[in-house]
């Protein structure tokens, strides 16, 4: 696996996250937004035997574990993406590796915060992905 294909599983992960969690919104007001059945005495069918609040929020408890278990796999992800990164040998190149990928700002902000031209950054993040990359590819078991 390649640093980007590492970086990007990191941030299909995390959006994945995201959208799971929007999902469990809609399932915990699709919940409060259930009225109750009709009472009459007609004959039922008996196919159902659980409510659509009930369906709604057992399937946002569903996603809710998926989630927490996502979350910790991310985690571990990010612990081994700074442990790689506190392998360069460059703390610039550290600075920007994490401010990248860890703190998420964008290149301006970089570029303001570091005081480097944006060339510079630009460069510093090439070096650091050229040498992120050849250690990554010696771990056999990156999670």
């Amino acid at each position: 696996m390649t640093l980007k294909e590492y970086l990007n599983s990191i941030y299909r992960m995390e959006t994945f996250i995201v959208s799971k969690r929007q999902r469990v919104e809609a399932f915990r007001s699709a919940a409060m937004n259930i009225s109750s059945a009709p009472f009459s005495d007609m004959p039922k069918a008996h196919g159902r035997t659980t409510s659509p609040m009930a369906d709604a929020i057992c399937r946002a408890i569903d996603l809710e574990a998926e989630i927490k278990q996502d979350e910790y796999l991310l985690q571990q992800k990010k612990v081994f993406l700074l442990d790689l990164i506190a392998t360069l040998d460059d703390i610039d190149m550290q600075s920007i590796m994490i401010k990248r990928y860890i703190e998420k700002k964008t290149w301006n902000t970089i570029v303001d915060e570091t005081f480097f031209s944006r060339s510079w950054v630009y460069r510093l993040h090439q070096r650091a992905l050229d040498q992120l990359d050849s250690t990554l590819s010696g771990y056999a078991d990156a999670p």
